[in-house]
């Protein structure tokens, strides 16, 4: 071995520590896998993998150069690295059911009842050639992920991978897919022209924690997906998703949960798609983070159970009917859900529609008794149409927040939909009192702090 890639490996391995890895290595041309060959490299790649795992030996080392592959079944406990960034290439027609680096199937599925020890992926761009896949945006081929992470849900152990300094680009399918019993750790990654989603968490009993990540793409937009729609261990469908710094240049933000936590600080979306769905049993905390948005079709809070926003910004950009910040259903589908929470702390929102037919938030139909709630505390409208339309009924509870709009709010009822207001130390613009009409009826509830009130005298 090389002098100066021996040293690389045992820097990589000394900040690795935490991993339990150590420093014995292979090179993967040792292996037959010689690179900008264009031949397809799958059985000797496979080969390689295969003996750094049944000799325990930590490491397989790619150097620079690309390396044409189909599928290829990867072990726990093993660390593959990039030396100078190689690119691994998808062979042309790999069909539906190909990852490039698959752990759900094959001789290496992970059945046990501790977690495994970690895979760590650094340092390797994946590229999908999309171009040479055939028909796949009718979702064809939405299986053929570029890494596919999960374990059986037969026993409670999970998968652990630690993916970072990684590329995903040109695919057909997910650039990192994680499903069911699985512990990810995605650090530093950048995924581009991904067709369903940068990353996508799709399976119950699951982990999840992201850290510095760039979703972009003309042609796919690469965003950050998650919904669960497979039970782990037990038929648990609980994750647990902690995002740090994330930026998305085209694509979207999607929470889809049934149950478990998703945690967001520094999360910067351009592009107007932010859907939210914890389906009344999950809780989203989203703070010091900047959102895009565009209209009731696709910027939903939808049973939020308990979604916050701290210290986040919000523009609505997007020029069409009904455009708004977020559409809030707390109690969609005839009225089923209850005790829906949604708060808004210290957040902007700003209409930047130069035809001002916006709306900062959207309440859809929704009854008092129901409790689900919209609180606001020390936020700001800005430009607006309309701040706060309350479509018919429910509950909103608004505490030193300030209206620049020409309607503050709109508030809807009727015998069956009934509403309780409460206001407090809020300010609204001039036109405030022409323009905000409380419904008169024995059953709506409006409440007003005497600071709010000699506010409005001034």
């Amino acid at each position: 071995m090389a002098a100066h890639l021996r040293i690389g490996i045992l820097i990589f391995f000394s900040v690795a520590n935490s991993f339990n890895v150590f420093s014995s290595s292979k090179n993967i041309t040792s292996f037959g896998c010689i690179p900008n060959s264009g031949k397809d490299l799958t059985k000797q790649f496979q080969k390689a993998i295969d003996f750094v795992y049944e000799n325990k030996i930590d490491s397989l080392i790619i150097p620079s150069g690309m390396y044409s592959l189909n599928s290829i079944d990867i072990p726990p406990g093993i660390a593959i690295i990039g030396k100078n960034r190689p690119t691994l290439i998808k062979i042309a027609n790999a069909g539906k059911w190909s990852r490039m680096f698959n752990t759900q199937t094959g001789k290496y599925a992970y059945d046990q009842a501790e977690d495994s020890r970690p895979l760590i992926i650094a340092n390797i761009q994946f590229n999908g050639n999309y171009q040479n896949q055939g028909t796949y945006l009718g979702y064809e081929l939405q299986q053929q992920h570029l890494v596919m992470i999960c374990a059986k849900p037969t026993s409670k152990g999970r998968f652990v991978a630690k993916i970072s300094d990684c590329s995903f680009s040109n695919s057909v399918a997910d650039g990192i897919s994680i499903f069911t019993n699985a512990d990810v750790t995605v650090s530093k990654c950048v995924a581009e022209n991904v067709f369903r989603g940068g990353i996508v968490l799709g399976g119950g009993n699951s982990r999840l924690r992201v850290d510095h990540f760039r979703g972009k793409g003309k042609i796919h937009p690469s965003g950050f997906h998650v919904e669960v729609d497979g039970s782990g261990y037990n038929g648990m469908t609980d994750i647990e998703v902690h995002i740090n710094h994330m930026i998305l240049e085209d694509g979207h933000f999607d929470i889809i949960m049934y149950e478990g936590t998703t945690i967001a600080n520094d999360v910067l979306c351009k592009k107007p798609l932010i859907n939210i769905n914890t389906n009344g049993k999950g809780e989203v905390k989203i703070k010091k983070s900047t959102f895009y948005c565009g209209n009731n079709q696709n910027s939903l809070i939808y049973f939020p159970k308990k979604v916050t926003f701290d210290d986040c910004t919000f523009y609505c950009n997007e020029s069409a009917t009904g455009s708004c910040c977020f559409y809030i259903l707390n109690s969609a589908y005839y009225l089923r859900g209850s005790d829906q929470q949604v708060y808004f702390n210290r957040c902007i929102f700003e209409s930047k529609i130069s035809k001002n037919n916006s709306t900062a938030i959207i309440i859809a139909a929704d009854k008092k008794e129901l409790n689900n709630s919209t609180s606001l505390y020390a936020c700001k409208f800005i430009n607006f149409e309309t701040g706060i339309d309350m479509r018919q009924g429910g509950n909103v509870n608004i505490d030193f927040s300030e209206f620049k709009c020409s309607n503050s709010l709109n508030i809807g009822y009727s015998e069956k939909y009934l509403y309780q207001l409460s206001l407090k130390s809020s300010i609204f613009n001039n036109k405030f009192a022409n323009k905000m009409m409380l419904a008169e009826h024995k059953g709506n509830i409006v409440n007003f702090d005497k600071n709010y009130m000699k506010l409005q005298k001034k």
